[in-house]
């Protein structure tokens, strides 16, 4: 059987910023807009490297949302080097609350939510390329999906990102890669010179 890259995001997420105040269990807090937000977690910004399992409390708030939501979760991963991104999963029992906050989100939103319609997994061997981007507005890249899409060139299979980007592929690449997918911004398919020049260019107009 061929080899499956699975996605590690079990949930959707939007890339929504929220002010997200942070405290840790062992007192101290700081404050960070959310990178994205998802029914079961979100990722921020950390002063510094948290250990996998430590105890969060987060509060969150959005312009465009009625009031504050305050969740329990835990780290679940930390970059290996700085800017410290940090994964939080929420806590069972701040799921149902995390929910309601990412469906008006949604609503208040709209089309955010397909950052979740990527698939559960892709082929190793699958060859993937970009598509030219939008036109109408200018699209909003992560660091990673940005790396990820110049790492895929005209065209790369799932595992050759996986090899370009080495030891930073599991960090947030492999995230930015189902993302892309779920967005569209990447499809199944031969090469795309054309699509690649346009990332190209719009990426580096942004440097």
């Amino acid at each position: 059987m061929a080899e499956q890259i699975e996605n590690p995001r079990q949930s959707p997420r939007a890339p929504v910023r929220c002010d997200a105040r942070v405290a840790l269990r062992e007192g101290g807090f700081w404050i960070t807009p959310t990178r994205d937000y998802g029914p079961r977690g979100c990722q921020v910004l950390a002063p510094s490297a948290l250990a996998p399992g430590a105890r969060l409390f987060v509060e969150l708030l959005n312009e465009r949302v009625d009031g504050p939501v305050e969740l329990a979760g835990r780290v679940a991963w930390t970059a290996r080097e700085e800017p410290w991104r940090t994964g939080i999963a929420f806590d069972d029992g701040s799921l149902s609350a995390a929910r309601t906050f990412f469906e008006r989100l949604v609503a208040a939103y709209p089309g955010v939510d397909a950052y979740g319609r990527a698939p559960e997994r892709v082929a190793a061997g699958a060859p993937l390329a970009p598509v030219v981007p939008p036109t109408e507005f200018e699209p909003r890249l992560s660091p990673d999906e940005a790396e990820v899409l110049l790492a895929i060139g005209a065209g790369a299979t799932a595992g050759e990102v996986r090899e370009r980007l080495g030891a930073r592929w599991a960090d947030g690449p492999i995230h930015a890669l189902f993302s892309l997918l779920g967005r569209r911004y990447l499809v199944p398919g031969g090469p795309d010179e054309q699509a690649a020049a346009a990332w190209k260019a719009l990426l580096g107009a942004r440097k």
